[in-house]
């Protein structure tokens, strides 16, 4: 796994765009597995998904106070829930 540094194009969970915000990911074979974004790590839940809007395939993270998000497979697009 390798860590990458992405700009992220981030909407929060009112469907509001919050603009570019720098992560740091952890990418795995299937895409992110960890994320630091806003000063919260999240993980990989196990869950992925397709966004309505987009039609992209997304993975489900979360933190440990159970703050969750979505992500692209790429890290460059995040949907705060």
């Amino acid at each position: 796994m390798t860590i990458q540094t992405i700009d992220a194009r981030v909407t929060d969970a009112n469907r509001l765009q919050r603009g570019v915000m720098r992560i740091a990911a952890e990418m795995g074979d299937h895409g992110p597995t960890q994320v630091r974004h806003d000063g919260n790590v999240y993980w990989f839940t196990g869950k992925t998904g397709v966004n309505v809007a987009t039609g992209q395939s997304v993975l489900e993270l979360a933190t440990d106070q159970d703050a969750r998000l979505w992500i692209n497979k790429t890290g460059a697009e995040i949907w705060e829930d």
